[in-house]
């Protein structure tokens, strides 16, 4: 079974939800005016992945409760609109008191968000749109994972969401999937709601945890990304996976006895380990385990 990365990321970026943080700020507002903004602009993205340094740049437009983002090329790498999945309020992270500042020579509130005080998010919301202008996340070492930040911004503009039809962004939920490889818990997160996937034999499991989310795609047969295919193998958590970064996602995939697997998520480096380990674990081919076996 084939999926197109491209399509994954659509797919798991089709369900935003926001929950409340403990904290003064009131987070949950700031994010449901940013869902609700109307702009377009241009964005950058910069990741320090195992692999090196990484950057995207790419066109995104918001009306109507529809994000759409397209790369240099031209081609749509992601349309989301937010959906509701029954958030559960975490106790995990809080939030430190918001601060002014300036962004593209605009007013900001700067928020950050600490787990166990570490910091581990940072975010630069414009005062008059509410538009989430710049954004880093943090490893749990404090080392910045990744920056995504606005070069030029037009409120007020829907630009490409002018094209998107809504129900082809919102995904049918599924009554019927295999809990064993899609667990109600996955290191620490929620499993908040399984719907279809980019192929009607793939479920689409989207977890959160408050702060951070992320997708697993699982079906029967293995999913083959073409984008996957060249890819080296990684090395995380004792097992190996192929992983790929782009606009700031990290895309893992593999195969167990619970069958195919695609993870797609803007998990720091150190969550994606995590989350890992509570899900079924590769298999390896018969020839790597006797090479293994005979030499490790």
């Amino acid at each position: 079974m084939t999926a197109r990365l491209t399509t994954i990321i659509a797919v798991v970026a089709g369900l935003s939800v926001f929950g409340p943080l403990a904290g003064a700020v009131d987070l949950e507002e700031l994010l449901s005016r940013q869902a609700e903004a109307v702009y377009t602009g241009e964005q950058t993205v910069v990741c320090n992945t195992p692999d090196g340094r990484t950057s995207d740049v790419f066109e995104v437009s918001q009306a109507e409760g529809v994000v759409v983002s397209r790369d240099a090329g031209g081609v749509v790498r992601a349309a989301m609109v937010a959906v509701d999945a029954g958030w559960i309020e975490s106790g995990r992270y809080d939030v430190r008191d918001g601060r002014s500042g300036r962004f593209l020579q605009r007013p900001v509130e700067i928020v950050e968000v600490l787990e166990a005080e570490t910091i581990r998010l940072r975010m630069r919301f414009d005062v008059t749109t509410g538009v989430l202008l710049a954004s880093d996340v943090f490893n749990a070492d404090g080392t910045t994972y990744c920056s995504t930040r606005f070069v030029s911004f037009e409120p007020g503009q829907p630009g490409l969401t002018a094209d998107v039809d809504l129900a082809e962004v919102v995904m049918e939920s599924v009554d019927s999937f295999n809990e064993r490889a899609l667990p109600s818990v996955v290191g620490g997160f929620d499993r908040l709601s399984v719907s279809e996937g980019p192929e009607p034999e793939i479920a689409a499991a989207y977890y959160g945890d408050g702060v951070f989310s992320f997708t697993v795609l699982n079906s029967e047969k293995q999913i083959e990304v073409p984008e996957l295919a060249q890819v080296p193998d990684s090395t995380i958590e004792g097992n190996r996976y192929q992983r790929a970064f782009s606009l700031g996602s990290a895309a893992i995939a593999w195969t167990s006895p619970e069958g195919g697997f695609v993870l797609v998520g803007e998990l720091p480096l150190d969550l994606q380990g995590r989350v890992l380990a509570d899900l079924p674990r590769p298999e390896e081919g018969f020839f790597r385990k006797l090479w293994r076996g005979l030499f490790d």
